[in-house]
């Protein structure tokens, strides 16, 4: 999973208010019978590169990394748009289902979305989809979701400036804990992917990012080796880069000082 300069992405799942669903289908079974709960990708060695980097920087090497780093305020506008709308169509999803109080839930959730291209105005017709399979037990979805984007285009929001984003391929999600059928979700979304990223014309590739409303944290692998670092974009704008030793923090336009 090594990011390049030359990458891309596209993910955006559609939700009921702006984005209309192509297909929703289940194959679910409640407490009389027993259903097959799809496979479900574990992101567990994932988390655990964030919070755990491996690399060790100094003043000069710190720079250099930043230097070779997508921008991050774009990288954070496409995550936290494509992240926000597959939540909700995981919700949309879920919320079809008839579970009451006394029915144990489980098989699967299949979802297909349209995208909205990256207009102000939706215009579903000539901007991709997106597709995921929901794994459910015992009424609940399970955290890991495997999404397959189809030229996906949609719009993010750098801190007030709207970019093009585009997703197209294998997607990899890690919601943190299991999610009622029912149930919103909140808290740190995790999100590997696999496929391309295009943020306004600058393609990547590989890319993993977990992120909260307060902050977001990217997983950079240095150029020259296996090592990584997590940098880390604040909600008013500020970064600091995690090594396996130290915090640095980088201001704009200067050399970044350990913390």
């Amino acid at each position: 999973m090594k990011p390049r300069k030359e990458s891309s992405w596209r993910l955006r799942w559609a939700y009921r208010r702006g984005v209309s669903l192509l297909g929703l289908s289940s194959a679910l079974l409640a407490c009389s019978g027993r259903a097959d709960i799809p496979d479900t990708p574990d992101l567990t060695y994932l988390q655990e590169e964030f919070n755990h980097p491996t690399a060790a920087l100094d003043e000069t090497s710190v720079g250099e990394a930043i230097k070779e780093m997508p921008s991050l305020r774009e990288l954070a506008a496409a995550f936290r748009a494509a992240g926000g709308r597959t939540t909700r169509d995981i919700q949309t999803g879920g919320s079809e289902t008839t579970s009451g109080s006394r029915l144990s839930i489980q098989g699967s959730i299949h979802v297909t979305a349209r995208c909205p291209g990256a207009l102000g105005t939706p215009e579903f017709g000539p901007n991709g989809s997106v597709s995921m399979t929901l794994g459910v037990q015992q009424n609940l979805i399970k955290r890991g979701i495997r999404a397959d984007a189809d030229g996906c285009v949609f719009q993010g929001d750098a801190f007030g400036t709207p970019i093009r984003v585009e997703l197209d391929g294998p997607v990899f999600l890690d919601l943190g804990r299991d999610l009622g059928l029912r149930q919103r979700f909140s808290g740190r979304l995790l999100m590997l992917v696999a496929g391309t990223l295009d943020v306004e014309g600058v393609r990547l590739e590989n890319l993993a990012a977990r992120w909260t409303d307060d902050s977001l944290e990217y997983l950079f692998r240095l150029p020259d080796d296996d090592k990584w670092v997590i940098a880390i974009l604040a909600a008013d704008g500020s970064v600091t880069v995690k090594d396996s030793k130290s915090t640095w923090g980088c201001s704009d336009g200067q050399a970044c000082a350990p913390q």
